[in-house]
């Protein structure tokens, strides 16, 4: 009995050493432990700026020239019953088209920018003073601007604007002492308006300037006239962004 004992003790000290010995050798034939690995985050892509970037687009409106003048030197003081002897006003209106170009920066709900825009018009009137009258026609404006705004919504945008405008306008006068005559206006420009983005690279945008033109003198031979014009124009334009 004793022997057989010793006999299963040994069996099983042998199976045991047996089995550390294989143990041993199959973790040597494995790779040694790797912690988890990190990856570096993902790094954010480019702001999307969508108001960025150079625009062209096309004007079509309404215009409106409040024009004070005065004969042979008479002075300049207001508009209808306020000026003084020798002094006139008149009303032109009629529709203006062109094209415009600029360019905006946006940060963050921000826009700034600069932009210039040219238009034809037809801006007409007809003023009798004396025995004369003047054949007034506004042929066309152009104005260089800066523009700031602010968005209300992702695509929508707010802005006033402010620079210098030009204006040609034919004033032509017909009876005694009458002649041709024309001139270019210049003088301050202010206004603001609304820009629409529909997509991503289209908007459109309403606007309305204000132009006050310094006063000029036309001479017709022996007779002086002095204008001092101010435009009031609203536009609709359709704007295309690169």
């Amino acid at each position: 009995m004793r022997n057989r004992t010793r006999r299963l003790l040994s069996v099983a000290v042998a199976c045991a050493g047996l089995a550390a010995a294989q143990g041993t050798a199959l973790a040597a034939g494995l790779d040694p432990y790797t912690p988890y690995k990190t990856y570096d985050p993902i790094a954010p892509g480019p702001e999307i700026l969508p108001w960025s970037g150079w625009q062209v687009g096309a004007l079509l409106g309404y215009g409106y020239a409040d024009t004070s003048f005065a004969v042979g030197g008479a002075e300049l003081i207001g508009d209808g019953d306020e000026l003084t002897a020798g002094g006139f006003s008149y009303g032109a209106d009629g529709i203006l088209g062109g094209v415009m170009t600029g360019w905006n920066w946006q940060y963050g709900d921000f826009v700034f920018g600069a932009e210039g825009d040219w238009v034809g018009s037809n801006l007409t009137a007809s003023q009798r003073f004396g025995d004369n009258t003047v054949d007034a026609s506004v042929d066309w404006m152009a104005g260089v601007r800066g523009r700031a705004g602010v968005l209300v919504a992702p695509d929508l945008l707010l802005f006033g604007t402010v620079g210098y405008g030009w204006a040609g306008i034919d004033l032509p006068v017909s009876g005694p002492n009458g002649g041709s005559g024309s001139d270019t206006f210049s003088g301050w420009q202010f206004g603001g308006g609304a820009e629409y983005m529909f997509t991503e690279n289209w908007s459109t945008r309403l606007d309305y300037l204000y132009t006050d033109l310094d006063a000029q003198t036309v001479d017709y031979g022996d007779t002086s006239v002095t204008y001092d014009p101010d435009i009031h124009t609203v536009r609709a334009g359709l704007v295309f962004k690169f």
